[in-house]
């Protein structure tokens, strides 16, 4: 413990990054986009940041038993991730966008018990400190692989969208039904094969058929479920953008 208080945690710009932040959005806005904004982070807001400072298998044995250097770094990360999303809250930014990486391709890496133990409040905490600023600010939550386990946690603590949904690790139809009214779902189009080895034709097909399974009341951002590549056909990002434009 004596270690980690001793820790100079980095300061990402203060006041002089708020007004960049504030120019930013706003030059946005002017266009007529809305604006994502994310915290500065280690990998992730709170779960990923922990574990890659102090190691993944020492960092979850630490939180599975509770320590008190597992929780104390929590706090620390969740000081900061409440002092900045303050910061994106009062820029006037439209979505505020956290999360952690903490879905393999078949289960959680963290049980929805322990989330909901130890992640969860901390995460609550961001959350709220951004809509005491700005209200009407939305939240969206970022996590690879399958985490559907945490949907309703996450619906708790305010999250309003979740992103991406990867329909070859999580079932985008029956989160629909379930979370329809509670969450908009962001992503659902592809597999990293489809991206990666697909034809345009396939790319339609695919933006055709997510939009008719999932658009109905609404909340739904159709967009690539995995990141594009350097190894990912330029053929196949027009072809998604003119489908949707479509639709």
């Amino acid at each position: 413990m004596a270690d980690l208080e001793n820790f100079t945690f980095p300061d990402f710009g203060g006041d002089a990054a708020f007004e960049h932040l504030r120019s930013r959005v706003a030059e946005h806005h002017a266009c007529g986009l809305a604006v994502f904004a994310l915290p500065p982070r280690l990998g992730g807001t709170l779960f990923e940041a922990a574990w890659r400072l102090r190691g993944f298998e020492d960092y979850l044995c630490e939180l599975s038993v509770g320590s008190e250097i597992s929780l104390w770094l929590l706090d620390r990360l969740a000081d900061l991730g409440s002092y900045y999303s303050r910061m994106i809250a009062a820029a006037d930014a439209d979505v505020l966008f956290i999360g952690d990486d903490v879905g393999e391709p078949v289960r959680l890496m963290i049980s929805p018990d322990l989330w909901q133990q130890t992640i969860g409040p901390r995460m609550r905490r961001i959350i709220d400190a951004a809509r005491a600023v700005k209200p009407a600010i939305h939240v969206c939550y970022h996590s690879d692989g399958h985490f559907t386990g945490l949907l309703e946690h996450l619906i708790d603590v305010g999250v309003d969208a979740v992103e991406p949904v990867q329909p070859d690790v999580m079932n985008p139809l029956a989160i629909k039904h379930n979370f329809g009214d509670r969450l908009t779902l962001v992503g659902c189009v592809g597999t990293a094969w489809l991206w990666h080895h697909g034809g345009p034709q396939d790319i339609r097909n695919e933006v055709r058929r997510m939009n008719e399974l999932l658009s109905h009341r609404g909340g739904l951002i159709l967009a690539p479920a995995y990141d594009l590549m350097p190894v990912t056909p330029w053929r196949n990002v027009e072809a998604f953008f003119a489908e949707v434009n479509n639709q």
